[in-house]
């Protein structure tokens, strides 16, 4: 493939990536689940700080795991499935025990 100039296209150069139902699947739900622990951390933080003396370190702290969250989420790729894998296990583990339900 060559672009208006005669010149090979990067586009010539990239393999494609196909990828079944069951990986796109995962994928979202690693997002999703990176994603109501990110509203974790929100909820937290909204909670310390509307106190009357709020503790700045538990603000801190919870940016920080909000911060690394995003991050985390930036990172992954729809096409490494060990990624996926341990965000939807780091990440699904943090959002049960939010919810009260850390075996489940």
């Amino acid at each position: 493939m060559t672009d208006d100039d005669g010149n090979e296209s990067i586009l010539g150069q990239v393999q494609p990536y196909e990828w079944d139902d069951q990986q796109a699947i995962s994928f979202e739900v690693a997002q999703d689940t990176i994603s109501l622990f990110i509203a974790h951390c929100t909820d937290r933080i909204w909670i310390e700080r509307r106190k009357d003396a709020p503790d700045e370190s538990v603000i801190e702290h919870w940016l920080g795991e909000r911060r690394a969250a995003v991050k985390d989420s930036e990172a992954l790729r729809s096409d490494d499935p060990g990624a996926i894998r341990g965000s939807l296990e780091t990440y699904g583990r943090r959002v049960r025990e939010r919810n009260g339900d850390a075996d489940g």
